[in-house]
């Protein structure tokens, strides 16, 4: 039995990591523990998939199921911290990171290729054609003239991952016009 609230945080991470390992927990299983010290709370992970769970992903909660504000905060600062160190924008080492869409080699090389819109998109695609009926993402930076730039994040899912990268393209040449157009090609790219 765990002696400190960190050290039944870390059984729990491992017990949930050790109960998928072994097929007895899908993606949608959890396992919970009594607090070692309060009779009064339980600590359980947050949604997560069991065989990823961390000591850092298990919260506490009362007896009634609310979660014990501290620990959240606390895991959210931690998570919200990581986010902060790892996010390049707005340095210039975002362009070692991220293609050019119309411009660098990649599954952005093809897409926004004419002129108005080449250079005006920088971001990561993700595709997995065989699950879930199809899965396609676009994550990254538009550079518009009116509103600089606009991070986005797109994510679908059950369908034709070719019309999706369709509508991907609508919707953001869309922005991009709502937004004043395009910055100049590359404009964005010589300012950092």
């Amino acid at each position: 039995m765990a002696n400190s609230v960190n050290d039944a945080r870390y059984e729990l991470a491992l017990a949930s990591r050790m109960l998928a390992n072994e097929s007895v927990l899908d993606a949608f299983g959890h396992v919970s523990l009594r607090h070692p010290n309060d009779p009064e709370r339980y600590l359980l992970p947050r949604s997560r998939s069991p065989q990823l769970i961390e000591p850092a992903d298990v919260l506490e909660f009362t007896l009634d199921s609310e979660p014990v504000k501290p620990a959240t905060e606390k895991l959210f600062a931690e998570r919200k911290q990581k986010l902060l160190y790892v996010t390049p924008w707005p340095s210039s080492g975002i362009w070692s990171a991220k293609p050019v869409a119309g411009i660098d080699a990649g599954t952005l090389q093809s897409r926004f290729r004419t002129l108005d819109y080449r250079g005006a998109v920088v971001g990561k695609t993700g595709t997995l054609p065989g699950t879930d009926g199809g899965v396609s993402t676009l994550a990254g930076i538009l550079y518009t003239r009116d509103r600089g730039p606009i991070l986005f994040a797109i994510f679908n899912s059950m369908g034709s991952v070719t019309v999706y990268r369709q509508l991907q393209d609508s919707l953001l040449k869309e922005l991009i016009e709502e937004s004043g157009g395009p910055q100049p090609p590359l404009a964005h790219r010589a300012s950092n």
